[in-house]
């Protein structure tokens, strides 16, 4: 139970760092918050020498969007999870997952393979999360 409260920890987390809303994914700068939130992880217990499943989140604002962005993903070796629509947000999401070590250069690698089937509009920045693996 621990575990999965620490995600929701940590997705919060992300979501608020990375969530500014006025940048685009191509000019937000991830650094800053990936360190802050590796780092926390660390302090909760997470060894980075072991692999953790790592979630990246995606919003958009049409399902065309989401699903083209899947099926991208899906090719470059992340897996799926859902594709769903909140009608509290109006956007559409899709999470993307690939077991990583816990260090910025994976974290960002990755992401920077996801970052070109994002379109310039219509999309938040990408969110990621994990569970402390100890």
């Amino acid at each position: 139970m621990r575990k999965l409260s620490v995600l929701f920890s940590l997705l919060l987390i992300g979501s608020c760092e990375a969530g500014n809303d006025s940048a685009t994914t191509q000019e937000f700068d991830y650094s800053k918050t990936d360190s802050e939130l590796i780092s926390t992880m660390v302090k909760m217990g997470s060894d980075v020498s072991k692999e953790h499943q790592i979630t990246y989140l995606i919003y958009c604002s049409t399902e065309q969007q989401v699903k083209k962005i899947l099926a991208g993903a899906i090719q470059q070796g992340f897996e799926d999870d859902y594709v769903s629509y909140s009608d509290k947000d109006k956007m559409w999401s899709t999470s993307l997952i690939k077991n990583l070590k816990l260090n910025l250069n994976e974290i960002s690698s990755n992401r920077a393979m996801l970052a070109p089937l994002i379109p310039p509009n219509g999309c938040k920045p990408i969110r990621w999360g994990s569970i402390v693996e100890m």
